[in-house]
């Protein structure tokens, strides 16, 4: 039960779901396994891309097809819920609204499955626009489900910012209406509606139409209508988006990490509780939590993991058992009496060994690191110079001619290194050389390189793919590999917001399947004024007129024309071709709609970046040596730009005797052995620093008093719990002097009733 506090902690999952009966236990066994965490998303995949065959689709499948797959993706689904329920129990399952909207779409979609088979048509699919919710509602998603409610705090503050965009578009869309109505053109001020939609094009910077070169002709006072439009609404208003949801952002990001911080405390000390004897955690308490905490946990990071929480001889406290979290992400390995890292060749012979350390020592010295830089630069600089004087041509065959001497150059430098990968790997073993990011990055682009050059003697064209190898020279600017730690930082982040695109994009390209499929085509338009560009015959100054290419009439084909419309790349005549197809004015309001939901999304994503350099700055002002984790005295090196926190352990001979009688059903690799053994083993423990490190030295000064804040809740909930258990007892022992009495009172009146008729 304490290993399920723990990962309720680092999982951030509510107290009130732990399970508190056998069968919730085995609820949430099943549901928290590795492989389930990996089924169910994998399930939820397929019933989303089950969307690419379902009609309209260009692929040519019977009608019952497609819903008896749907019939049995949901069956899955609902063996998930009633996991859940059995895990959750069923009361508190309906607390939650996720779970009963999800409920309610998976009942939903079992209908109208059942329905389309029993009818063999489908007029309408509507309840696909919702699969995404099974998606969402995974373990693997949890990082989603953080942004999206990052996004429902501020959604009120960009609401407010979006009204008031809206406002100043309509207070001067009339005043064109009224100015330049009479005599505009189409697409510009004819109608009241028009001009508003216009100047909405205006506004997400698409350069056509603009709204001054109508009148500039007659008037000479229009275009300080358009500065003003320019000026006013897209360089003020559309900006103010971003710094609204930036200032929203920040705001909430220390609440959202001290909520983290505490709930973590909070799942240490409940593990604790149920840990402890006399105030401590024994050493064999912990290596039972750990069985069930980690149970691939190797035996030397438990010993080392206990040895560097307590820093001494002795049971495991509290304020030691708060770094718990951070203890587990190390590496350990075992170090000399230097701190020197034992090497792979450390059991070697000393001669053999000796020479080994040197090459060690060579591949890690600096001069060895420029030279290698060096060669990338002169790489660099000799394929742009030899690319330059090549004459690019086409054979017959449509392929490239290019001299071998440049495959030859190109593949001489790949082999240099390949050449130094090999002796880092060998010089330092393959796992402390994969340790390393940057090692792993020059590794993988090596051998990409070596491919990429095989492969063009064969497929000259692959020459484009030359210059990835370029990218080593990252590290040479300690200013780039900043940006690139930055960036590495950001990779989650963007992810999320990536898949967030992915599932809007699902959203309206179903609604755009249900509502246009079939209505673009080629000439659909010709009776319009946008009727050119639907035509696809080209004209000798005009390329634009393949838009009919833009259609609903499959998934893939709705994604590519909502990227186009995303982009801004003419997105006003797909807008005016649909409507013009549609018949209806009314369909404007599903691309302002789907331009407004990029928007914001896309104003998001800034501002993630703009936190993420900016909290690296703060960063770089602090000092990173100051800062020690709760409960252990460890210490912070630079390695390579990368912040670690190191430990150092020291386990005595007696140490690991008495370790070792308690490490069942553990056992240690080597039986301890008072002769064999030395007498102390020197470990180091390293751990890459992750966000929540950083942001407590940021937030630094705030810790301590959220720690009182925790601490006087805790103390608080202790008193409540007392007078509760005291007023229990009160109340139980009420009730046996009642039950007491009135037992004795049914006594008395049955002993009078057997005197008197008896």
């Amino acid at each position: 039960e304490a290993a399920i506090y723990l990962n309720e902690g680092i999982e951030n999952e509510k107290f009130a779901y732990h399970p508190s009966s056998q069968y919730s236990y085995h609820g949430y066994n099943i549901v928290h396994h590795p492989v389930y965490y990996f089924f169910i998303p994998f399930v939820d995949l397929l019933l989303l891309l089950l969307t690419i065959v379902e009609q309209p689709t260009f692929v040519d499948i019977p009608l019952k097809v497609t819903p008896a797959i749907q019939l049995f993706l949901l069956a899955i689904l609902t063996v998930d819920v009633v996991m859940k329920v059995l895990w959750l129990s069923p009361k508190n399952y309906v607390r939650r609204r996720l779970y009963i909207f999800k409920c309610i779409v998976l009942f939903l979609s079992v209908v109208e499955a059942i329905v389309i088979i029993a009818r063999n048509s489908q007029d309408f699919h509507i309840t696909r626009i919702l699969r995404p919710i099974f998606l969402l509602d995974t373990q693997i998603m949890t990082d989603v489900k953080r942004v999206l409610h990052q996004i429902q705090k501020v959604l009120g503050s960009i609401i407010d910012i979006l009204c008031f965009i809206f406002f100043a578009i309509s207070l001067i869309g009339s005043s064109g209406y009224y100015l330049f109505g009479s005599t505009s053109a189409l697409y510009r001020f004819r109608t009241l509606a028009e001009s508003m939609v216009n100047l909405f094009i205006t506004v997400t910077q698409e350069l056509y139409p603009s709204p001054l070169l109508d009148r500039y002709h007659t008037s000479d006072y229009s275009p300080i209508y358009a500065v003003i439009f320019v000026l006013w609404c897209t360089l003020v208003l559309s900006k103010l988006l971003l710094a609204v949801v930036n200032s929203s952002f920040v705001a909430i990001q220390r609440n959202k990490f001290k909520s983290l911080y505490l709930h973590r405390r909070d799942a240490l000390r409940r593990a604790f509780d149920l840990l402890q004897t006399n105030g401590s955690i024994s050493f064999s308490g912990y290596i039972q939590m750990m069985r069930w905490y980690a149970p691939k946990a190797s035996v030397w990071k438990i010993l080392c993991s206990y040895k560097a929480m307590t820093q001494a001889r002795g049971s495991l406290n509290l304020e030691e058992f708060y770094s718990f979290y951070d203890i587990q992400k190390l590496n350990w390995r075992q170090v000399d009496e230097n701190g020197e890292v034992m090497r792979w060749y450390s059991r070697l012979s000393a001669s053999t060994a000796n020479k080994f350390h040197l090459l060690t020592r060579i591949v890690t010295h600096q001069l060895f690191k420029i030279t290698m830089n060096i060669i990338v630069f002169i790489n660099v600089i000799y394929f742009y110079e030899l690319t330059s004087h090549i004459g690019r041509k086409v054979n017959p065959d449509n392929r490239l001619d290019r001299p071998q001497e440049l495959i030859g150059v190109n593949l001489t430098f790949v082999i240099i290194y390949m050449i130094e990968a090999m002796i880092k790997i060998t010089a330092l073993g393959p796992r402390y050389y994969f340790y390393s990011y940057w090692n792993t990055f020059d590794f993988l682009v090596t051998n990409f390189s070596f491919i990429v050059d095989i492969l063009q003697m064969f497929y000259p064209e692959l020459v484009f793919l030359v210059p990835i190898r370029f990218i080593r020279l990252i590290r040479f600017n300690e200013r780039f590999r900043t940006i690139t730690n930055t960036i590495a930082q950001l990779l989650p982040r963007i992810f999320s917001v990536f898949i967030l695109f992915l599932i809007l994009y699902y959203f309206f390209a179903v609604i755009g399947m249900e509502s246009f499929s079939g209505k673009i085509y080629r000439g659909c338009c010709n009776s319009s004024s946008i009727g050119r560009h639907f035509t696809g015959d080209p004209l000798p100054n005009d390329n634009d007129v393949y838009f009919y290419v833009l259609s609903f009439d499959s998934l893939p084909q709705s994604y590519v024309t909502l990227f186009e419309v995303m982009v801004g790349s003419n997105w006003w005549i797909v807008m005016e071709g649909v409507t013009t197809a549609q018949g209806s004015r009314h369909t404007r309001a599903y691309f302002l709609a789907f331009m407004i939901s990029t928007t914001v999304l896309f104003t998001v994503s800034l501002s993630f970046i703009l936190q993420a350099f900016v909290f690296q700055v703060q960063l770089d002002s602090l000092n990173p040596f100051k800062s020690k984790p709760e409960g252990a005295g460890a210490t912070s090196m630079v390695d390579e730009g990368k912040l670690l926190e190191v430990y150092h352990v020291t386990l005595s001979k007696e140490e690991l005797i008495d370790m070792e009688n308690e490490m069942s059903p553990f056992t240690l690799p080597r039986k301890s052995n008072s002769a064999a053994m030395p007498d102390m083993l020197l470990f180091q423990g390293k751990r890459r620093k992750t966000k929540a490190d950083l942001l407590k030295l940021v937030y630094h000064d705030y810790l301590t008093k959220w720690k009182e804040e925790d601490s006087s809740q805790v103390l608080l909930q202790t008193q409540r719990l007392h007078c509760s258990t005291a007023n229990r007892s009160q109340i139980s022992n009420a009730k046996r002097m009642l039950i007491s009495v009135g037992t004795r009172i049914l006594e008395i009146f049955k002993a009078i009733l057997v005197y008197v008729f008896v």
